[in-house]
Order: C-alpha cells, then structure tokens, then sequence
C-alpha cells in the first residue's frame, strides 16, 4: 500500500469518531438550542453570549458532522477504487459550500457574537468585521476569476 493509501486510511479510521463525536454533542446541545430558537423567534429575547456560544458550538459541530460524513463516502470511494471516485471527489464542492463554508461562517459568527458580549465589543464592530471579512472572499474570487480568464 502506498503512503497516500495508508494516510487515506488513517483518514477513514478517524472520521468515525469525529462524525460520532459531533453528532453525539448535536445531540446533547439540540433541547437548550431548540427552546432558545423558539424564544427568539417568538421576540421573547435576544440570545445572551451563553446563548450566542451555544448556537456557535451547535452550528460548528453540525457542520463538523455533516461535512466529514460527505467526505467520508468521497474518500471511501477513492480507496476502494470504485467508479464513483471521480464524481464523489469532483462533487464534493457542492457539499462544501452548505456544510463548511455557510455553516462554518455562521458558527464563527455566534462565536464572535458571544466574544463581544464577554469583552463588551460593540456589535457593529463584529457585524463589521464579518462584512470585511466577506469583501476579502469576493476580492479573491475576483482575482481567481481574472488569473483563470487571463491563464
């Protein structure tokens, strides 16, 4: 077996746990967000930095779960040398964009949220910084669109 194949294998071994472990604290953390998201959606309250922590904590390890389980049948073909190899890898950007990068950004963001209430950081300085954050994205796609067009 080559190095790569044996990396890919480790790799597979330790997605179990990670996808088990994160969905287990889903699980445990899903009865304290759901009842804050119904307050919230009633207009009962805005969440507290406990309650922004939490929706953080939530958010990153369902995207945890969710993007290792994809990855997981993605690799799983490519070391079983299946015809689906090429597609599982090729597709995986689909799967991506929802489950790291959306949820990601979102989990940082409770995070920050949570941040700024426990250091008393105005929010506007968090939504602020997001904002930046995403004009640096559409910055790099541009330059990549332009070195692609130019290339």
């Amino acid at each position: 077996m080559t190095s790569e194949k044996i990396a890919i294998l480790g790799s597979l071994w330790l997605t179990i746990p990670t996808i088990l472990l994160a969905v287990r604290v889903v699980w445990e953390w899903w009865p304290n967000v759901s009842s804050r998201l119904v307050k919230l959606f009633k207009g009962d309250s805005s969440p507290s930095d406990r309650g922004w922590f939490v929706f953080g904590v939530f958010l990153g390890f369902l995207s945890m779960a969710l993007d290792n389980t994809y990855w997981q049948y993605a690799w799983t073909t490519v070391f079983i040398h299946s015809p689906l190899a090429d597609s599982a890898i090729g597709n995986g950007v689909y799967f991506n964009i929802p489950f790291r990068q959306c949820l990601g950004l979102l989990s940082a963001y409770c995070h920050l949220r949570a941040v700024a209430g426990v250091k008393e950081i105005a929010v506007s300085k968090v939504n602020q910084f997001t904002a930046y954050s995403f004009l640096a994205g559409a910055a790099y796609g541009a330059t990549a669109l332009i070195l692609r067009l130019n290339g």
